[in-house]
């Protein structure tokens, strides 16, 4: 079962979601490249559009993405893909997030 990456997101809001990777670290290593994408459960699909994303600059062990957009009463798959300073091939995770008007 792919987790869910936080709470329902509304449709008219741009909305930051954050993704912790210090389970998934070794020691001393750090995230060094992050992208994000997000796909729509079915063709036709009001878009879930990724605004921005970062790596949070004071560790470096977590990702920041900013959403838009988005069908009320859908699900859309976010990924994440990093780089590491010990895995330049790179480590990937998937969730789901529901989008609802609030």
């Amino acid at each position: 079962m792919i987790p869910e990456l936080g709470p329902p997101k509304d449709p008219a809001a741009i909305e930051n979601y954050t993704v912790d990777w210090s389970a998934d670290l070794d020691p001393g290593e750090t995230l060094v490249t992050s992208t994000f994408s997000a796909f729509p459960a079915a063709f036709g699909d009001v878009p879930l559009t990724v605004v921005s994303s970062q790596i949070e600059p004071t560790a470096e062990l977590t990702t920041d993405v900013y959403l838009s957009g988005g069908d009320a009463g859908k699900f859309f798959e976010i990924v994440n893909q990093v780089t590491t300073t010990a895995n330049p091939r790179g480590l990937t995770k998937r969730f789901i997030l529901f989008v609802q008007e609030v």
